[in-house]
């Protein structure tokens, strides 16, 4: 036997792949059809599984929309973090990669239709009070990894920003809701041109675009 090997069992295996096959038929549902109208009865039928097999893992439809993006949020963290250099010594472009983690999130949530389906999830949660802390989670891991990002770039030099990194990162997260949510309607707002507005609130000189 070796030590610090956890063999899991046949029953744990086969509840990983059930979980496994419900997230990923709700994804493609959520995205096919948007959050309101999907039903859990949907999500089984699509899976393969029955209701029962999905109130065994998952309390509602919020609580596996909220799993699978916190899943999508890790990714794109994961992601967010190879564009950042590594050490001092390299040469930094810090209007290139704000511009890059900026152009990566919009075209998450653009391919993804993440908007449109993001505020029905929040009216959703709002109009049930037991699903009301769903969106508040969600918005906390947001503003403690944007923070952590502003923090990196503030201890290599890049920025020099006025506000405390913990409301930096909260305005940061409004900004690019709030130009996904004008641009999504309006679509002569360019939702690139929060770029412009982001570099100036974290203290970097650049030159804005034109």
């Amino acid at each position: 036997m070796i030590v610090g090997v956890i063999v899991k069992t046949k029953h744990q295996l086969k509840a990983e792949q059930t979980i496994k096959k419900l997230k990923k038929a709700a994804y493609e549902l959520f995205i096919e059809k948007g959050f309101s109208h999907t039903s859990i009865d949907d999500i089984v039928k699509k899976a393969g599984f029955t209701k029962g097999a999905f109130y065994i893992h998952f309390k509602s439809k919020e609580e596996i929309f909220t799993m699978i993006m916190n899943e999508r949020m890790l990714i794109q963290q994961t992601d967010l973090r190879t564009i950042e250099p590594n050490s001092i010594e390299q040469h930094f472009d810090i209007r290139k990669i704000i511009e890059q983690k900026v152009e990566y999130m919009l075209k998450a949530t653009e391919s993804e239709h993440w908007t449109p389906m993001f505020l029905e999830f929040v009216a959703n949660c709002h109009r049930l009070p037991q699903e009301q802390n769903n969106p508040t989670l969600l918005y906390e891991e947001w503003r403690k990894e944007v923070e952590k990002h502003l923090l990196n770039l503030k201890q290599k030099g890049l920025i020099d920003p006025v506000l405390p990194l913990d409301l930096l990162a909260t305005t940061i997260i409004a900004i690019f809701d709030g130009f996904n949510i004008q641009s999504h309607i309006d679509h002569s707002i360019n939702p690139k041109r929060q770029l412009d507005v982001i570099l100036f609130l974290i203290g970097s000189r650049t030159k804005p675009s034109v």
